[in-house]
């Protein structure tokens, strides 16, 4: 299912003297079944943008496709809930947005929101549980009781329970320690390659842009600056820092080698590039 902006603009407050715009003129497509990553500084648009793309939030101008479906500033809002079936979104922080008794309940709710039966709600919960990596021993717990990362993957679970086309995830692993924001990255991963999800990542880590993503876009002030693959993106690495966004890891230690007179002709993205890089570079000294 893909998703297309048209010459979108949106403002706050639109008709009033305080109206603000939060985009302007956004023209972009979302790839069906594709790992997309939409970057920038806070205020960029990023999370206007992400709105939009389950029409939470409705073009002030312009219109966004999703699928087979035309969202312009006149639909009507009634007949939206569908479309908000199949574009998942997980805000940052999600783990707050809990409120159930249990664990089970919290997953299940979406699903009879939806029109499931309690006992088939809470079959998903079980399944989509299992799914994002927690046991099924914590299905009658308080999710209250559980680490702030079992929350959030319990806030997930209930996004996955609607069984969405497309998962967007807005900054998912801000304030996770390192192994859990690793396992987090690899769960979306894991949706996306063996369970067929689009996954739309908003995020400020460039290393995860650099290890996950094929599509990127770049917005600043509302506006689409930049948009390619993570090579292109990364390689015109000057742009990047002019617009102080960074680079991966790996792409910062290759320049530094760079300016030491060593020989990179392309920029390595990821840690393992980097190695066959410096790999290289000794072998050739030796000989």
């Amino acid at each position: 299912m893909a998703i297309t902006f048209k010459n979108v603009d949106y403002f706050y407050d639109l008709g009033t003297p305080i109206a603000t715009a939060g985009l302007k003129n956004i023209s972009l497509t979302i790839p069906d079944n594709s790992y997309t990553a939409i970057i920038g500084h806070t205020g960029s648009g990023k999370s206007t943008l992400l709105q939009h793309l389950n029409a939470l939030l409705k073009p002030s101008h312009g219109e966004v496709q999703i699928d087979s479906r035309v969202i312009t500033a006149e639909t009507n809002n009634k007949n939206l809930k569908s479309l908000r079936k199949k574009v998942g979104i997980v805000f940052q922080f999600a783990e707050h947005q809990l409120f159930e008794e249990t664990v089970g309940k919290d997953i299940a709710f979406g699903p009879m929101n939806f029109g499931a039966t309690q006992a088939e709600a809470l079959e998903i919960a079980r399944e989509m549980l299992t799914t994002v990596g927690l046991d099924e021993k914590y299905f009658d717990v308080s999710p209250f009781d559980l680490s702030g990362g079992q929350m959030r993957r319990v806030a997930i679970a209930g996004v996955l329970a609607l069984k969405p086309d497309i998962l967007v995830l807005d900054e998912p692993t801000a304030g996770l320690d390192p192994k859990s924001r690793q396992a987090m990255m690899d769960l979306f991963l894991e949706l996306h390659e063996k369970r067929g999800l689009s996954i739309i990542l908003v995020t400020h880590q460039m290393d995860d842009v650099a290890d996950f993503a094929e599509h990127v876009f770049i917005l600043e002030q509302g506006q689409l600056i930049k948009s390619g693959t993570p090579q292109e993106i990364f390689n015109d690495y000057q742009f990047m820092l002019d617009h102080g966004l960074g680079l991966p890891k790996a792409t910062q230690f290759a320049l530094k080698m760079r300016q030491q007179g060593f020989k990179v002709p392309t920029l390595p993205l990821k840690e393992a590039e980097l190695v066959d890089l410096i790999t290289k570079q000794l072998t050739e000294t030796e000989q």
